[in-house]
């Protein structure tokens, strides 16, 4: 009973929402998830195209919120995730955005007339994140839920950016059973703003076709509550690797031609302050591991502060977000979680989860995608940032994630910041090999989390 109150309240309260029209300036640049709009990048009076490409790059980033009258969780009375499950769904929209860029390029937009084939994988990735216990929907809140019990998480219990990305790394693991869509890519979490590369190496480069050893499959998370036991025979490849499937529709752009971040006019002081030109770079080649890369979706788990963001870290999210790979960070304001997938000026622009819409039955072939898009887009003060957050990468080729390693400092610490604690950092060898991280960093982010008894959890406990 209380479950079904505390569901018909969370209801009410998330269930009406106000539409508002994204009220963007377009005499101020836009970053928008690596990409810029601004007049100044145009030869003319064409301040109309501009806006109409922004307003359609918001719409088309795909839009997860609560949801009422979806199968029951099981071993709960839950039909609806209202009240608590906006940490999950926004890490749902950022590992959507990573499967956009992944199957359809970050350029795609959602428009009437798209080709058969986009329009068939735009909707196998909306399917996954269905809200149901069907291996169809293998990103479904129900899934993220039960592999949420090995963190000692339950369904109604709040969720910090870095138990929300666990979860989601776990549900891709689980997933490569039954999708082989997904065998070439992975995912791979970075806990306490350390990166180690070798480990992500490990992870991209592994053969592709040697078969998952048996201590890979004990790793495998399993759920409490479900039956994931449908698996393929060992040496069927279903590991981490590539090789598989084919890129066929993976470098297809569509949709109206968006500002490229090799546009951008290093001559205007006032616009490139908080960012640096990373077209000037040149990336290494390393087409003799092409073949052999899996595409990764990096999320790194950081701490920018105690108990408000540090405004010296500002600079840093905006040229991480004005980073073409870069797919959006989570986290939110204090005990309301939300998805930043852009900036203008001193504003944030998100995506917000607090919007509470009927359940839609993935299963059917022909089922609405409106539900999924929205132009509502707001902004918010950087300073309003709580400061635990989790920043997400996808990079498709091996020499794109060296790049990132080579210019590793220019890109999180723009006009030569001089950061004693950096965002996070990149260190060589594997974590097991590190019992203490003795860098000037500490890697002593992790410490303040706990000043005051205070957890990245805490941060998004709604009463």
């Amino acid at each position: 009973m209380k479950t079904k109150l505390r569901t018909m309240w969370n209801n009410m309260k998330y269930g009406w929402r106000v539409k508002r029209e994204v009220n963007l300036k377009l005499d101020s640049a836009t970053w928008l998830l690596g990409q810029c709009y601004h007049n100044k990048l145009t030869d003319g009076p064409v301040s109309q195209d501009v806006s109409k490409q922004l307003k359609l790059d918001l719409l088309s980033r795909i839009w997860l919120t609560y949801r009422i009258n979806f199968p029951t969780i099981p071993g709960t009375d839950y039909i609806s995730d209202s009240g608590w499950g906006c940490m999950l769904r926004c890490g749902q929209m950022m590992m959507a955005q990573a499967l956009v860029c992944h199957f359809l390029n970050r350029d795609w937009r959602v428009v009437p007339d798209q080709p058969p084939e986009k329009k068939h994988l735009y909707k196998m990735i909306l399917r996954w994140f269905g809200d149901s216990l069907s291996d169809n929907s293998p990103f479904s809140l129900h899934h993220l839920v039960s592999l949420g019990e090995n963190y000692g998480r339950k369904a109604g219990d709040w969720y910090g950016p870095t138990h929300a990305a666990q979860v989601l790394r776990d549900a891709l693991i689980q997933a490569k059973r039954d999708h082989s869509e997904l065998r070439n890519v992975c995912m791979y979490v970075a806990l306490d703003g350390i990166v180690f590369k070798q480990d992500v190496m490990d992870l991209c480069l592994r053969p592709a076709e040697r078969p998952m050893s048996a201590l890979e499959r004990d790793q495998i998370p399993v759920s409490n509550n479900m039956d994931f036991s449908k698996t393929n025979p060992v040496g069927q490849n279903y590991s981490l690797s590539s090789g598989s499937v084919s890129n066929t529709f993976s470098s297809i752009g569509y949709g109206p031609d968006s500002i490229p971040f090799s546009e951008f006019d290093e001559s205007d002081a006032s616009f490139i302050d908080p960012c640096p030109s990373y077209s000037n770079f040149s990336p290494p080649s390393f087409s003799s591991f092409e073949s052999a890369w899996t595409s990764l979706i990096l999320f790194v788990s950081v701490r920018l502060g105690n108990d408000k963001i540090n405004p010296f870290y500002i600079p840093c999210l905006k040229s991480l977000l004005a980073y073409e790979h870069c797919i959006g960070i989570i986290g939110g304001r204090p005990k309301h979680a939300l998805y930043f997938i852009g900036w203008q000026d001193d504003k944030l622009i998100h995506m917000d989860p607090h919007s509470c819409q009927p359940a839609i039955d993935m299963d059917k072939e022909d089922f609405s995608e409106k539900s999924f898009h929205s132009s509502s887009i707001r902004t918010m003060s950087f300073t309003e940032m709580d400061p635990s957050c989790a920043i997400g990468f996808y990079f498709r080729k091996r020499e794109e994630f060296e790049h990132f390693v080579e210019k590793f400092s220019e890109i999180t610490a723009p006009m030569k910041m001089n950061l004693d604690y950096p965002v996070f950092a990149l260190a060589e060898g594997k974590r097991v090999h590190v019992e203490e991280v003795d860098t000037p960093c500490g890697y002593a982010r992790s410490s303040l989390s706990h000043t005051n008894s205070r957890t990245d959890e805490d941060d998004y406990i709604l009463l």
